[in-house]
C-alpha cells in the first residue's frame, strides 16, 4: 500500500511539470548556446587576426603579446580551435630567414651577387603566390642552377618553419557563458528524457498495483 501511494504521489508531481515547458527552455538554451559558442569562435578569430598584425607590423614584442592573449583566450573558451593550420608568423619567419642568409653569405661576394640575382628573379613568384616557401624554394632553385650545382645556401643555416608555427588546444568545457548555456541545455535535454521515462515507468507500476490490488 505504501510503494502504491509513493508512486502516486511522484507520478502527480511529476505530471505537473509539462514537457511543453521543458520544451521551450530547451529552444531557449539551446539557440543561445549556439549564438554564445558563435561569439567565442569569433572573438578567437579577432585575436588571430591581431597576432597576424603584429607579426606584418615587425614588432616582435607586440606579436608575442598577440600570440599570449590568442593562448589565453582559446585556454579558457570552448569552441575556439584553429583547426590543423593555427597561426602562422609569416613576416617574422622571412625576417630571420633574411638574416640568416645574409649572415651565411656576407663574407663571400660571388655569392651574395647569385643570391641577389636568385632573390630579383623570384620576387615575382612571391607576389604572385604570397608564399614564402615557394619564394625559397625558387631561390634554392636558382641559386642551384647558376652556381653549377654548389648552392651557397647549403652553409646557411636556415630556421625551422615548425618555430613560427603556433596552435592551441580549446577545453571540451569552459566555465564561460556558452559553457553555462551548453550545460543548461544539456541538463534540459535529459530531464526531459529522465520525466518521460519516469512517467511512463510509474504509470506501469500504478497499472501493476491496480491488476493485483
Amino acid at each position: 500500500m505504501t510503494d502504491k501511494r509513493q508512486a502516486h504521489h511522484w507520478w502527480r508531481t511529476l505530471r505537473r511539470v509539462k514537457v511543453w515547458q521543458l520544451l521551450i527552455l530547451l529552444v531557449v538554451f539551446g539557440v543561445a548556446s549556439v549564438e554564445l559558442l558563435r561569439q567565442n569562435n569569433l572573438g578567437m578569430l579577432e585575436r588571430r587576426n591581431l597576432v597576424t598584425m603584429a607579426d606584418e607590423q615587425g614588432d616582435n614584442q607586440k606579436t608575442q603579446n598577440a600570440l599570449n592573449e590568442l593562448r589565453i583566450y582559446i585556454a579558457s573558451h570552448m569552441n575556439t580551435s584553429m583547426g590543423d593550420t593555427g597561426v602562422y608568423l609569416n613576416k617574422t619567419y622571412q625576417r630571420a630567414y633574411d638574416r640568416a642568409v645574409q649572415d651565411g653569405i656576407q663574407s663571400n661576394s660571388a655569392s651574395r651577387d647569385l643570391y641577389n640575382q636568385a632573390d630579383a628573379a623570384c620576387q615575382a613568384v612571391f607576389n604572385k603566390t604570397y608564399s614564402f616557401p615557394a619564394y625559397t624554394q625558387c631561390v634554392a632553385g636558382k641559386l642551384s642552377t647558376q652556381a653549377g650545382g654548389n648552392d651557397p645556401l647549403n652553409s646557411v643555416k636556415a630556421p625551422s618553419v615548425d618555430l613560427y608555427r603556433y596552435n592551441f588546444v580549446p577545453p571540451l568545457w569552459s566555465p564561460d557563458a556558452a559553457g553555462i548555456a551548453v550545460a543548461i541545455t544539456v541538463l534540459l535535454a535529459l530531464l526531459i528524457l529522465s520525466r518521460i521515462f519516469l512517467v511512463w515507468l510509474l504509470r506501469l507500476i500504478v497499472r501493476h498495483h491496480k491488476r493485483w490490488a
